[in-house]
């Protein structure tokens, strides 16, 4: 198991200075994302292609660059924001979750 980086708490985030692939929380996944907690976990417990994730104890990590990679296999988007691409994948994402929960 990778360690995990240690640096200073800055407003509610762990800040590592020059660690550009570094591992999150749910919580700040979902500030870097912009996807809702309750959606993060979704994904992350897909039966195809999940989120990445690591459990430490009660805790999860998701590795930035791992993130990165699996969002761009979902669909052409180089980094999650308000774009047209990064809606339509949400809308993706929206379909993919309610066609599971119809079965």
């Amino acid at each position: 198991m990778p360690s995990m980086p240690r640096g200073e708490n800055e407003g509610g985030l762990v800040v590592v200075a020059g660690d550009g692939d570094r591992y999150l929380s749910r919580l700040e996944l979902v500030a870097y994302s912009g996807f809702s907690l309750r959606t993060l976990e979704r994904l992350m417990n897909r039966d195809t292609d999940p989120l990445p994730h690591y459990r430490i104890g009660h805790r999860y990590r998701i590795r930035r660059s791992e993130y990165d990679a699996w969002l761009k296999r979902q669909g052409d988007i180089e980094r999650f924001g308000t774009s047209e691409a990064a809606l339509s994948f949400r809308a993706k994402v929206a379909d993919a979750v309610n066609s599971r929960r119809r079965r």
